[in-house]
């Protein structure tokens, strides 16, 4: 070997990993979609120009209807199976499709939703699965009874009121 043929066998390799490299990077490139194509990006004129793009705001929009709280259950709801508490508040109701309904009750404090919960359990018969937490404060358990599987949840609020959550689901017994 000769002192040459070590130092161009090393060069040659540098030059082809880079020629290597450049290639890929470019094919890479290549399939990364274009700004115009990706949703709310701005096209390169628009970064250039300092152009906003569509409103981000208009893709994520909710429909007005959909955001508003319903404080009547829905006609379909099985009231003769799962009886509201006395003096019950609703926060929020309705059905998600046929047979599957939520309604959303609020306490005024612990001690009312620890009441509510109870007479819930009790008025619609249910038998008692899961329960997790303590009903003077905080729980969910799993409500089985009347054709009706619920799930149920008790949420603390910070101006001391409590919301009780039922998933309602016709179970077809």
């Amino acid at each position: 070997m000769t002192p040459r043929e070590p130092l161009h066998l090393p060069r040659t390799r540098a030059m082809a990993a880079a020629a290597l490299a450049a290639l890929l990077t470019v094919s890479l490139a290549s399939c990364a979609p274009e700004t115009d194509d990706i949703a709310g990006a701005k096209t390169k004129d628009q970064l250039a120009s300092g152009e906003a793009s569509e409103d981000q705001g208009q893709r994520a929009e909710i429909p007005d209807e959909a955001s508003q709280k319903k404080t009547e259950l829905p006609e379909s709801f099985p009231t003769d199976r799962f009886e509201l508490p006395r003096g019950a508040v609703i926060d929020d109701a309705g059905e998600r499709s046929a047979g599957d309904w939520f309604v959303v009750l609020r306490a005024k404090d612990a001690s009312t939703a620890a009441t509510q919960w109870t007479e819930v359990i009790e008025t619609g018969g249910f038998e008692v699965s899961d329960q997790q937490g303590d009903v003077e404060r905080d729980a969910s358990a799993t409500l089985q009874g009347s054709g009706l599987d619920v799930f149920a949840l008790m949420l603390p609020q910070d101006d001391s009121s409590v919301l009780l959550s039922y998933d309602i689901t016709s179970s077809g017994s």
